[in-house]
């Protein structure tokens, strides 16, 4: 096995870093994971979960969104609220777009790419499989709809006229900000963000992850996206948003869930590269 760590310029040309495990020196197959909001590429299990794919033959990349607000000194700390702030869905569109593009440059541009998205970052894998040209596409947990992240009514007159708000991290207590910009980017690229109608065009397989307990992305989300794609939706009973997973994560064994998540996951790569 072959460990790379690196960086890659992302977007507004902001540097992020990635870490990589390749199972030989040639890969004809590689894994890459998207993280989800308020998460980062070593956030709880998830480099367990790239030690699992690798021991199981496939090689894995996991990088940190531009803007989710870790550093490279820092890089399992929000120790950058501005850009959190500034962050938005394009950005992260092009963050994905510009690793891939990276990485076929250092593996070469025959590699097969495995996408595999949690939660926001499953709805980013739905929008930007059919651009990069990807040999199949998974969801963790991933939401459907993205307009439904934002508020309505006052609430967004509000943000509106402050330019900011505020959420609670519940798990740092850190006081996160959303700057209003982001809903101008959603209003500004409604179609190119429009998940449902991406998931209509895809013609890669496509494989759903869901728990039937997840308090932060909805079950019906991930029924959505199966039914969009024309897949059946794989439920895991008593699965909340993480799969039992946290920040942090101090054992070196993977939650129950999780793992039957990442079995699922392989079998159904497994079966793809064999088509």
């Amino acid at each position: 096995m072959k460990k790379m760590e690196g960086t890659f310029v992302g977007a507004d040309g902001r540097i992020s870093g990635y870490d990589l495990k390749l199972t030989n020196e040639q890969p004809s197959d590689l894994v890459v994971f998207a993280h989800g909001f308020m998460g980062f590429k070593d956030w709880g299990c998830w480099n367990l979960v790239q030690d699992y794919f690798v021991k199981n033959g496939m090689s894995f990349l996991k990088y940190n969104v531009s803007h989710n607000g870790v550093t490279l000194e820092q890089p399992t700390d929000f120790a950058d609220l501005n850009a959190f702030g500034s962050n938005n869905y394009s950005k992260e569109k092009d963050d994905l777009r510009c690793i891939i593009a990276q990485i076929k440059d250092e593996l070469g541009d025959q590699i097969k790419i495995h996408l595999i998205g949690h939660s926001r970052g499953g709805g980013i894998v739905l929008l930007m499989a059919d651009e990069l040209k990807v040999t199949s596409v998974t969801t963790w947990a991933g939401i459907s709809d993205i307009g439904k992240r934002f508020p309505l009514g006052s609430e967004l007159e509000n943000w509106k006229q402050n330019g900011s708000r505020t959420i609670l991290n519940g798990r740092t207590h850190q006081e996160m900000p959303l700057n209003y910009t982001q809903y101008l980017d959603f209003v500004e690229n409604r179609q190119e963000l429009d998940i449902k109608e991406s998931c209509q065009k895809l013609k890669i397989p496509v494989c759903a992850i869901h728990g039937d307990a997840d308090t932060s992305v909805e079950l019906k989300e991930g029924l959505q996206i199966a039914e969009w794609t024309k897949t059946s939706l794989h439920i895991i009973s008593d699965g909340n948003h993480t799969f039992d997973a946290t920040q942090p994560w101090n054992s070196d064994v993977l939650p129950h869930q999780l793992k039957e998540v990442c079995d699922m996951t392989i079998q159904f790569i497994h079966e793809t590269i064999q088509l």
